[in-house]
């Protein structure tokens, strides 16, 4: 599942315990009714905000998490989570050079194309 959107805000990392960060960010969605969506990275996917800022449009590739807990009281609630494993900045991609195997696909295509154009060839 994924989730598009304008990032609102990036907050800190937060170090939970000794063995447990996390980092959120709200992503506003374009919607006719936009909302604002919470989601967090945990341990070294933390670094996937490293390069995110507010106001970059953004795609969260995320796992719904779900668990209950029992409060003093003894009545059982339930929590969501939506987890990122993956976010792109499409901000930077669209301004950027492209990146990755994909990227240098799609730039050696387009650089033989304009090649091709100038050898005089009817086609």
């Amino acid at each position: 599942m994924d989730i598009k959107g304008k990032v609102l805000k990036v907050f800190p990392k937060k170090q939970v315990s000794e063995k447990f960060a996390l980092r959120e960010l709200v992503i506003v969605t374009e919607d006719k009714y936009p909302q604002q969506i919470i989601v967090q990275t945990s341990q070294e996917r933390c670094e996937l905000l490293d390069n995110i800022s507010e106001g970059d449009e953004v795609q969260a590739f995320i796992n719904i998490r779900g668990r209950s807990w029992t409060n003093p009281q003894g009545e059982e609630k339930y929590f969501n989570t939506l987890d990122a494993w993956k976010i792109t900045n499409e901000s930077a991609q669209s301004f950027g050079e492209p990146s990755g195997v994909s990227g240098n696909i799609e730039k050696n295509f387009m650089e033989d194309a304009i090649s091709t154009q100038d050898s005089g060839l009817p086609f």
